[in-house]
């Protein structure tokens, strides 16, 4: 049972080191740029593998998941849920920048065209 705690602290300490690091790559940046959007795209590849260790594990029969160890998943879970969905409204924001830039931009190009 022991070994098994750990794994489980393995898995949620690396679903919380990712997480920690898409916060820190989308506060460091004032937009979206390809590469980091890659980062961002692997960053959340990574999470999934553990998100996958950690549902297998709580969705299973194996009695040793106790009830105290289920309550503390899912406090932990509330809370990689809670800086998802502020990583997700940094996305939107930044997302929306762009479209607004995108926007823009073809507006000045009709512009451009229309004046020749």
């Amino acid at each position: 049972m022991q070994q098994y705690n750990e794994l489980i602290n393995l898995a949620f300490e690396n679903l919380e080191e990712k997480t920690s690091q898409i916060s820190d790559l989308l506060s460091d940046v004032n937009s979206l740029h390809s590469a980091q959007i890659d980062v961002l795209m692997h960053l959340y590849d990574d999470r999934k593998e553990s998100l996958d260790q950690i549902s297998n594990w709580y969705n299973s029969d194996n009695k040793a998941l106790t009830p105290e160890m289920k309550k503390s998943i899912r406090n932990r879970m509330d809370k990689l849920l809670k800086n998802d969905a502020d990583n997700l409204l940094v996305i939107k924001n930044k997302l929306d920048e762009l479209g607004d830039k995108l926007r823009n931009l073809n507006k000045n190009k009709s512009l451009l065209i229309y004046i020749k």
